[in-house]
């Protein structure tokens, strides 16, 4: 289903935590955040598309040069929901759209092949791991089929797309993989991993 699932990447968020625009923060690979997240998600296949603030000119700068969409989110402000929304809509005629947040780079790149592979119009995938104390739990990111494009456009607030898993849960099918990537965002400094 690679030709058929787009990838929206949300990198608009405020970094409240981080300290510092943390898409911009290099890494210890000499690239940065954003950098990294677009050569992990674009060695997928799909189409992919990056969602950052209307008034990032740097990371539209950043991505100017590589093989992806960029939307600008003038909403970014008002939190996820508006990032998901400018990303979905710009990627609506897709069967199936996947979720992605660019400060999730530890993902595998297996993992987010076979989540494509298993996109389908009727259903959402979740990729599901076994956590740090043994339970198995879904993460991220989601694929969601055309059938829930209208319910992600519908979202409000600084929500993800939860709410649209909870409110569809016989279309819910979970992905088991081997990938600890799935719970791992960057929300400060001391979240991201030496090389």
């Amino acid at each position: 289903m690679l030709d058929s699932t787009a990838i929206v990447l949300l990198a608009a968020g405020q970094s409240k935590r981080f300290g510092e625009p943390k898409m911009h923060h290099v890494l210890q690979s000499g690239h940065t955040l954003l950098e990294t997240a677009v050569g992990l998600f674009s060695g997928v296949g799909a189409a992919l598309t990056v969602v950052v603030q209307d008034k990032d000119t740097r990371a539209v700068n950043a991505l100017q040069h590589q093989d992806v969409n960029v939307v600008r989110c003038v909403d970014a402000h008002l939190g996820m929901s508006a990032s998901i929304k400018a990303g979905v809509s710009a990627n609506a005629h897709y069967d199936a759209v996947m979720i992605a947040l660019a400060d999730m780079i530890y993902l595998q790149p297996q993992t987010l092949r076979q989540l494509c592979h298993n996109a389908n119009s009727q259903k959402i995938i979740m990729p599901r791991s076994t956590d740090q104390r043994g339970k198995a739990r879904a993460g991220n990111p989601v694929v969601f089929g055309q059938k829930f494009i209208a319910q992600l456009l519908e979202l409000n607030g600084d929500k993800g797309g939860k709410s649209v898993c909870r409110d569809n849960t016989k279309f819910v099918h979970y992905l088991d993989v081997n990938d600890s990537g799935i719970f791992h965002d960057i929300d400060t400094p001391a979240d991201v991993l030496p090389s």
